[in-house]
């Protein structure tokens, strides 16, 4: 639900229609990732760091 309330937020401030749901789920992913490792001590191996490299670089790069 948060994830629903996020897009409407965004689309009231004038975001993009395209660029809204490419920012959620790039923040949604990093975030879900945070609470696995800090909550359910998860290890990350060398792959999925350079996944996350990647979203952090999409990321930016889509705010560029």
């Amino acid at each position: 639900m948060g994830i629903e309330v996020g897009y409407l937020l965004l689309y009231r401030a004038g975001w993009e229609i395209s660029l809204a749901p490419l920012m959620v789920n790039v923040t949604g992913a990093l975030i879900l990732i945070a609470i696995g490792v800090g909550l359910y001590h998860e290890s990350i191996t060398i792959k999925q760091g350079i996944g996350i490299i990647f979203c952090f670089i999409g990321f930016f790069l889509v705010r560029m």
